[in-house]
This record gives structure tokens, C-alpha cells and sequence, in this order.
């Protein structure tokens, strides 16, 4: 009868201790997680993470003015405005940073199509978004947003690099390349080379 009782015991605890450590895999560290782990530990980044975390507002700016510009003409791919949407979420992302970290956001009064000169630190945003919002065709829409798309990849690729240091900032990169690919994958199968 003790034996029974002590398998039984035992068995709960072993399925009990199965079921804790399967939800903690399961857990997934976002950037505000970690934002108020290193809240408790702060983190110094340097001169590159800065740089870096200003081009990403922009570039995640520039993709989200020029999809929405490109969403709202009639007869539109209905991906531009779901996709507008997705890059509003990650400027927030990194303007959480950018305040954390008390990096002056180059974009906070700056309206929708309008940016900051930070040239020759940075590529010139305006002359970029005046180009990709006045292409009237879709292919050609398509094939800029892949272009855009693309160029995040590469610059997120090269500062995951170099970025060691602060694990905040290179988990909001991956999540952010992970979007940029979710959103080559949104236009690339519509988009058609021939002409």
C-alpha cells in the first residue's frame, strides 16, 4: 500500500516538473522583457549600437511612410497597409530603445513622408522616400518594397555582427530580420520581373 502511495507521489512530481520545464521552453524573451531585465542591470552601448539604432528608425520609417503611400492608392496590393502596420510596431520597438538608452529619436517630430538630413552620417531618407512614393505601377512598387526589404536584411545582417554586447539590441534585430524577411516573402510572390 506505501509503494502505491510513493509511485503515485512520485509520478505527480515527475509529470508536475515535465509540465514546468515544457512552459518555461516555451517562453520567448521580447524586447521589453529584456528591457526590464536591464532595468535591474544596465547596459552601456556604444557608438556603433547608436548608430545603428538611429539608422533602423529611420529605415523601419522609411518602409512604413512608403508602404502606406503605395497602400493608399486605389486599386492597391492589400499587403502594403498590413505591412505598413508591422513597421509601425518595430519604430515603437526601437524608440523604446532609443528612450532607454536617452538617444534623441530623429524621427519624433518629423510627420508621415518627412525626415530628418543626417546626411553624410546616414543615407538620405527624403530623396529615398520622394523616389519609392512617386512609382505608379505595382510591379515596380513591388520591386522597390523588395529593394527596401532587402536593404534592412543586409544592414540588420552586418550590425548583428557586430553588435555582442547588448542583448536587448540584437534580439530586437533578429525580430526585426525576421519581419523583413516575413516581408519579402509577402511581396516577392506577387512581384513579376518580366516586363
Amino acid at each position: 500500500m506505501n509503494v502505491k502511495k510513493i509511485l503515485a507521489v512520485l509520478s505527480f512530481l515527475l509529470i508536475a516538473i515535465f509540465l514546468m520545464a515544457c512552459n518555461q521552453e516555451d517562453q520567448v524573451l521580447t524586447p521589453d522583457d529584456l528591457l526590464k531585465q536591464q532595468e535591474l542591470t544596465p547596459v552601456e552601448i556604444d557608438p556603433v549600437e547608436t548608430e545603428g539604432l538611429i539608422y533602423m528608425v529611420l529605415a523601419e520609417k522609411l518602409a512604413h511612410d512608403v508602404y502606406t503611400t503605395l497602400g493608399e492608392v486605389e486599386d492597391s496590393y492589400p499587403a502594403f497597409l498590413n505591412i505598413a502596420s508591422s513597421e509601425q510596431k518595430h519604430m515603437d520597438q526601437i524608440s523604446k530603445l532609443l528612450v532607454k538608452y536617452e538617444i534623441d529619436d530623429p524621427i519624433l517630430t518629423f510627420g508621415e513622408g518627412e525626415f530628418p538630413d543626417l546626411t553624410p552620417d546616414f543615407p538620405d531618407f527624403q530623396a529615398l522616400y520622394d523616389g519609392y512614393a512617386s512609382i505608379d505601377k505595382l510591379d515596380a512598387a513591388l520591386a522597390a518594397c523588395i529593394e527596401i526589404e532587402n536593404s534592412n536584411i543586409l544592414y540588420l545582417e552586418g550590425q548583428l555582427s557586430l553588435v555582442v554586447e547588448n542583448q536587448g539590441i540584437t534580439i530586437l534585430y533578429n525580430n526585426l530580420l525576421a519581419g523583413s524577411y516575413s516581408h519579402l516573402a509577402a511581396f516577392d510572390p506577387a512581384y513579376d520581373p518580366t516586363p
